[in-house]
């Protein structure tokens, strides 16, 4: 999907900020605007296809955010970049079931 190289690239700023002091510091500003974009995005994309909870819309992205970030530490102390795939992988399976559920709640395409 389109989101995937926007995450890696997140990823690879947050493992840069930890040795980078300069951009440690502008990081956070960097990440909740990214964040907040990211948020509304998802949102629109939700609405074009009839999904109608938002609520469950901001929840699934916090979870990924959360979890892009806690693959990315397991990363950076494993190096198993197999588990890692296979975990985003099972992510995205979670997020296409969880968008079908929400499709059908809101009673599909408008």
């Amino acid at each position: 999907g389109g989101g995937e190289p926007p995450a890696i690239a997140l990823l690879e700023i947050m493992m840069g900020s930890r040795s980078d002091p300069d951009l440690g510091a502008r990081f956070p500003a960097v990440i909740a605007a990214l964040e907040k974009r990211q948020r509304e995005g998802v949102w629109e994309q939700a609405q074009s296809i009839g999904i109608t909870d938002r609520s469950q819309i901001e929840a699934m992205t916090w979870l990924h955010n959360a979890a892009m970030r806690g693959l990315a530490m397991e990363l950076m102390f494993s190096k198993d970049i197999r588990r890692a795939n296979a975990s985003m992988k099972l992510l995205r399976r979670y997020k296409g079931w969880l968008t079908g559920e929400l499709i059908r709640a809101g009673g599909g395409m408008h």
